[in-house]
Formats: C-alpha cells, sequence, structure tokens
C-alpha cells in the first residue's frame, strides 16, 4: 500500500501535472474566438507529454536505418561524441558527467579490443556554444585509453568538427588520409538515419551499429500519464527530425541509397 501511495504522491506533485491542469483551468475560464486555439495547443502539449506518444516518435526514427550484416573485421570503427554534458560540473576528480549516450564509447571500444577493429577513432570538439578547455572525443580518448583499456596506439582523435555534419566531414578526411574505404560507425539509433546521410553525400558507403535505443518494447499503463521524461522524449525526437530535414534541404546530407 505505501509503494503504491509514494507513486501517487509522486504524480501529484509533479509540477508538470500542476501546470498542465491549471492552465486547463485558465483556459476553460477564457472567453473568445481563441479559446479552441488555446485548447488545441495544450491538447498538443499534453500528447507530447505522454511517454507514449514520445516513444512513438521516437522509435519511428530508430528504425530508420535497418541492422545490416556486420563484416568480420573493419580498419576502423567510428564514434560519434554528443555523449557528454559540457555544462556539468566535474568536480576535479577527473570524473566525466556521461548522458544516455555512453553506450557509444563502451560498444565502441569493445569492437577494438575484441579484434573486430583496427582503430577507434573519436569525433567531436563540442556542441557547446563556450569555449571549451579541451575537446570531448579528447577526454573520451583518455577514458577508452584507461578506464575501458583500450590500446592508446589504436585510439585516434578528431577534436575539430562541432555538428554531425562536422563529424562526417573531418571523419571522412581520416579515412582518405589513411586510404580506407571502410568502416563501422557506432552511434545513437535515433541519430544513425542523419549521420548516414551525411556520409552518403561524402560518397562513403560504411556499415552502421545503433547503440543507445531508448524506446521500450512495452506499452504500460503510465506511459499514457504526463510526465517530464516523455516530455523530453518528444522533444528529442522532434529536435533530429528538424535536423534531418534541415540537412536535407541545406545539402549536408543525401538520404538516397548510393
Amino acid at each position: 500500500m505505501f509503494f503504491i501511495l509514494s507513486k501517487l504522491l509522486l504524480f501529484l506533485l509533479d509540477p508538470l501535472v500542476w501546470l498542465l491542469a491549471l492552465s486547463a483551468c485558465a483556459i476553460y475560464r477564457l472567453r473568445g474566438p481563441l479559446k479552441k486555439l488555446w485548447w488545441g495547443i495544450w491538447a498538443f502539449i499534453t500528447l507530447l507529454s505522454c511517454p507514449a506518444m514520445g516513444n512513438a516518435l521516437l522509435s519511428s526514427l530508430e528504425t530508420l536505418v535497418p541492422p545490416t550484416p556486420l563484416q568480420k573485421h573493419y580498419p576502423v570503427v567510428i564514434v560519434f561524441s554528443g555523449m557528454l554534458k559540457p555544462e556539468t560540473n566535474q568536480g576535479g576528480k577527473g570524473l566525466l558527467p556521461f548522458g544516455d549516450a555512453v553506450e557509444r564509447i563502451l560498444l565502441g571500444s569493445k569492437l577494438v579490443k575484441s579484434g573486430r577493429a583496427d582503430y577507434l577513432l573519436i569525433t567531436g570538439r563540442s556542441g557547446s556554444l563556450r569555449a571549451v578547455q579541451r575537446s570531448e572525443a579528447e577526454q573520451l580518448a583518455r577514458f577508452a585509453k584507461q578506464t575501458l583499456g583500450v590500446d592508446p596506439a589504436r585510439i585516434l582523435v578528431e577534436t575539430q568538427s562541432r555538428n554531425t555534419a562536422e563529424n562526417a566531414e573531418k571523419s571522412a578526411e581520416i579515412l582518405h588520409q589513411r586510404g580506407w574505404s571502410r568502416g563501422l560507425v557506432v552511434t545513437s539509433a535515433f541519430h544513425a538515419f542523419r549521420v548516414q546521410g551525411c556520409f552518403q553525400k561524402l560518397g562513403l558507403e560504411l556499415d552502421y551499429m545503433s547503440t543507445d535505443i531508448r524506446t521500450p518494447k512495452t506499452l504500460r499503463l503510465n506511459h499514457f500519464i504526463p510526465s517530464y521524461p516523455g516530455l523530453g522524449q518528444s522533444a528529442l525526437a522532434l529536435h533530429e527530425a528538424i535536423g534531418i530535414v534541415v540537412y536535407g534541404l541545406t545539402n549536408k546530407a543525401n538520404y538516397k541509397r548510393l
């Protein structure tokens, strides 16, 4: 009984629930032609706040790049950064502030250590608008070496790119310099389609291993209750969908198979 009551109390104390309830009361008291518009906006935000909707939107992106048969060996595995929180204080203890995408570096390091790839290429400086003293690629390289046990001689870093298009461009330059025409790209499942489009724009047909899958396989009753995590899933999916469209319109990505 205590467990059920604690969950109910957490729901009732959720600021998002109060915000939606109070805004509904305010809209109910409105008069005039804009009332229907405000109800539509309220319903749209409420719908996006439900984990079921956020998961559905994100799942549609995670399945855009279907699994493909992998080769037994690759000259390089390319890991996209974007898994650290630049605004988080590390406390001077050498601990990295990982976000949800930490599986990218874990899987990439595992592939190199197991012999499936010769080199681990980590790409990315920082997506932050503020200047950073050390690129994310360098921090992840140190983590791969010291914590995951990857041979430093087998780690390559690209430290200048600031977004997905630049990640692909700078990585492609390294591949061309070393004479590699094959490679395995490791990134989050929802991000893989845009990454693939960027490499195809550069004329590279690489293999992809998606990780960091964020959508559950089954629906639960609480997935239909508005929550901050649900709104976050929807926001992430919409952000990526906008990125896909913008990259296509600005000719930074080619989504047609080579």
